[in-house]
């Protein structure tokens, strides 16, 4: 149920302030503070609200219609819990992401020493040839070395290069593990990368004021 459509039902007394509140997620004492900051203007910010709760408005367009600074209208939505529609594009952008970091964490365990240059390949789904390329832009961009300078050190010696590139491209075991389980197929490329989604919406959230 849109907020307005709320809103409406408590005007003309078809639900009660403890029913309103309830369907909002928030207390009567809350309910009461943002009908008395509002006013009469509350009609409309919630149905701009709920026009960028329905990807039929963007924040900068809702920013001019209320008045506010797109600042402001971030805290709004955070307050009565709006969230926009989650893009195609953007979750296409972060599933390109973790492909990358897919091959990344592969080619890093073929600089660490560990399995040839086929197997690493075919874990991470690309040709021996793109492998080696992932390879080749590790070690040029972090030591400035070639693939074949590197074939030629010992393995104490790749192990802590493996060591120094996981650390500088951030990828902690944590995320090594999971990259693993999607390699794997144990968790869907589109799961992971709605999960990253969603928790940097929660993580913005949480820095942001409710009381709005």
């Amino acid at each position: 149920m849109n907020l307005l459509d709320v809103y409406n039902l408590l005007v003309t007394k078809e639900i009660t302030e403890e029913q309103a509140a309830n369907t909002l997620g928030i207390t009567v004492t809350d309910l009461r503070f943002r009908l008395t900051r509002h006013g009469h203007r509350l009609p409309l910010v919630l149905a701009t609200l709920d026009k960028i709760g329905n990807d039929s408005i963007s924040r900068i367009d809702a920013a001019e219609v209320l008045g506010l600074s797109k600042r402001e209208i971030n805290k709004l939505m955070v307050s009565w819990q709006i969230k926009r529609p989650m893009k195609e594009n953007v979750i296409d952008r972060q599933v390109s992401k973790i492909k990358w970091e897919i091959r990344k964490k592969y080619a890093i365990d073929f600089i660490a020493g560990g399995d040839d240059i086929e197997t690493v390949a075919e874990q991470a789904s690309v040709s021996s040839r793109q492998m080696r390329r992932w390879v080749s832009g590790l070690l040029e961009e972090h030591f400035q070395m070639t693939y074949k300078e590197m074939m030629s050190l010992t393995d104490a010696r790749r192990r802590r290069l493996a060591d120094e590139i996981e650390t500088a491209e951030n990828l902690e075991l944590a995320k090594q593990q999971v990259l693993k389980s999607i390699a794997d197929g144990k968790v869907s490329l589109e799961e992971e990368a709605l999960k990253r989604l969603m928790s940097k919406r929660s993580n913005h959230g949480r820095k942001m004021p409710t009381n709005v």
